[in-house]
């Protein structure tokens, strides 16, 4: 069922289906004198709404894809106590007043941190949604950080931003807090900051139905390579058509030193003088100055490597890619990629959405994956030979966090319901890429009057623009035409073989052909197209499969790629790491 079916069951009559709208609210229009007044803004695509009445039940947004799946947070207790004079002052220096932190609720306590090994003095940053508080940052003299752990991630000062149609997101508190003595009122802070690298945006999910309402969202990160990677993500996930940048001062390097440095007034000045991002399809090389800063300074962007010493070399990943797999009958196509899909979620927490209908229902494709991460058989008539119930568990928590399977009797499965499907996902959950695995399964509805080539060329494109659009790197695997043989084995096959039509090859920006060669028992993994230079090269490398654990290993590699250990390793070291400030 559709958003937007799902809309209309619930009373809610939307124009159409474009993303966002304002209507009648169903749940309150009844008990007003105005009866249409449209106040509860919808958001289509995103599947969320709210309403601007504050006694309605939709006041504080509601969503028609909530997840079943209960999530038990800690509950932080705090004292609440007024922050002293020696903070007081503190904060005075940096240009933050003491209405302002009373109006925030920032706060004093003494705190046990890690990293100190030691109970600090510490200024508390109180995280409220509602009347409830949720989380608590602390932060010592020594500028070391800690969050109540286990307790819910979302935006700062989130309240803030009720009843308005636009707000300011920053990277820090202190830059909350310098907005609000500038007395812009409706801006959220992020909680944990920004890395070059992948962003965890945990937070986002769990405050996406604050933003159904906001026609203008105003970004306003650090001018560096961590902040413009935070930017770039915040875009993808609620959406170009709303999003507006500023220009950062020379010389600051966000909203704390222009407050400190300039005054009020330059603050001010900024936010009037966002600007909205680009058209889409139009582009200027001012448009990405600091993209091109960022690559004169630090080099071009690789991709993300899954482990593999020598395949890493071939091949790496990043968003806004579309890599195409093909190969012989039996090669282990999927179960290569599936290999892959792991690896990146394991090491670098790529969520991923999978179009995948011959590996339905759900439950076994779960066991693959589960063996691949844990590296031990799903099921075995000895017991001592299978994964235990504790390892079940975890990978069912690892499968549950990074993937989304969609169910092919429940949606459309055009390439166009893939896409807008996909696109949802980006949206209400951040995912990073796109499998659709194989293409001959998608439900190809070719015009009439089109050819196949035409159709696919078409088709192919749409993949282009939604993965430029959203970041996403696309996985599609497609079998090649009939293949030939010599002296009764099979012949490898090339990116050009692919049924339907050369655009494969030349339209991808990536391809790699699985072949399975039966006299050396090897997977040859035959590299053919690399579109950049700097993600990779054209090769092969060969590997060794294990049916036992559906996992893929590099011929002359003795390391058991325990990606279950790895992955603990680095969850427990982003759980202790300090929060940037």
């Amino acid at each position: 069922m559709s958003n937007y079916q799902k809309l209309s069951a619930l009373g809610i009559v939307c124009k159409d289906t474009s993303a966002q709208q304002k209507v009648n609210c169903p749940f309150c229009k009844d008990t007003r004198s105005n009866k249409r007044d449209k106040s509860l803004s919808v958001n289509v695509e995103l599947g969320v709404y709210k309403c601007h009445y504050p006694n309605c039940e939709a006041f504080m947004g509601k969503s028609v894809n909530k997840s079943e799946r209960k999530v038990e947070y800690i509950v932080p207790v705090s004292k609440l106590q007024k922050v002293s004079d020696k903070v007081l002052a503190w904060f005075e220096k940096r240009g933050i007043s003491n209405n302002t932190l009373l109006k925030l609720k920032v706060t004093e306590e003494e705190c046990y941190f890690p990293q100190a090994g030691e109970s600090r003095n510490a200024i508390c940053f109180n995280y409220f949604r509602g009347n409830d508080l949720v989380n608590i940052k602390y932060r010592d003299a020594a500028k070391n950080f800690r969050m109540v752990k286990d307790a819910e991630l979302i935006l700062y000062n989130l309240n803030s931003i009720e009843g308005y149609n636009w707000c300011v997101i920053v990277e820090g508190e202190m830059d909350a807090l310098s907005l609000e003595e500038a007395q812009i009122y409706p801006v959220v802070s992020v909680p944990n900051g920004a890395t070059k690298g992948n962003q965890n945006l945990k937070y986002l999910d769990n405050c996406i139905d604050a933003f159904a309402d906001k026609e203008k969202v105003i970004i306003f990160t650090d001018n560096d390579s961590s902040g413009l990677s935070l930017r770039e993500e915040l875009t993808r996930r609620l959406g170009r058509e709303k999003i507006w940048y500023v220009n950062i001062p020379d010389g600051c390097k966000d909203a704390n030193e222009i407050l400190v440095n300039y005054g009020v007034e330059l603050l001010q000045k900024v936010i009037a003088e966002a600007y909205q991002i680009p058209i889409e399809g139009i582009e200027k090389v001012n448009d990405v100055k600091e993209k091109i800063s960022d690559i004169y300074l630090n080099g071009f962007p690789h991709g993300l490597k899954v482990g593999y010493n020598q395949f890493d070399e071939h091949l790496s990943f990043r968003g806004s890619e579309f890599t195409i797999i093909t190969g012989t009958p039996n090669a282990g196509k999927s179960t290569f990629l599936n290999n892959l899909l792991v690896r990146l979620s394991a090491k670098h927490s790529w969520k991923i959405a999978m179009f995948s209908p011959e590996k339905q229902p759900t439950e076994i494709l779960f066991s693959e994956l589960a063996e691949i991460f844990i590296g031990k058989p799903f099921f075995s008539f000895v017991p001592t030979a299978k994964m235990s119930q504790e390892e079940v568990e975890k990978a069912r928590d690892f499968v549950e966090e990074f993937f989304f399977f969609m169910k092919i009797d429940e949606m459309d499965v055009t390439i166009d319901g893939i896409l807008d499907k996909a696109a949802e996902l980006v949206k209400r959950n951040g995912i990073n890429c796109l499998v659709i695995d194989p293409w001959n399964y998608v439900e190809h509805q070719v015009p009439k009057g089109m050819s196949e080539t035409q159709y696919i060329s078409e088709a192919l494109t749409k993949v282009k623009r939604f993965k430029d659009r959203y970041g996403v790197h696309v996985f599609v695997i497609a079998h090649p035409t009939k293949i030939r043989k010599e002296n009764g084995v099979y012949v490898m096959p090339t990116l050009y073989d692919i049924a339907g039509s050369a655009h494969f090859f030349n339209k991808c920006d990536n391809g790699f052909v699985a072949y399975r060669d039966y006299v050396s028992g090897q997977t040859l993994i035959n590299v053919q197209k690399i579109r950049w230079s700097f993600i990779g090269r054209v090769g092969e490398v060969p590997f060794i499969y294990d049916v036992k654990t559906k996992r893929f290993a590099e011929v002359g590699d003795d390391s058991k790629g325990i990606l279950l250990d790895e992955y603990e390793t680095r969850q427990q070291e982003y759980e202790d790491e300090d929060i940037p400030f």
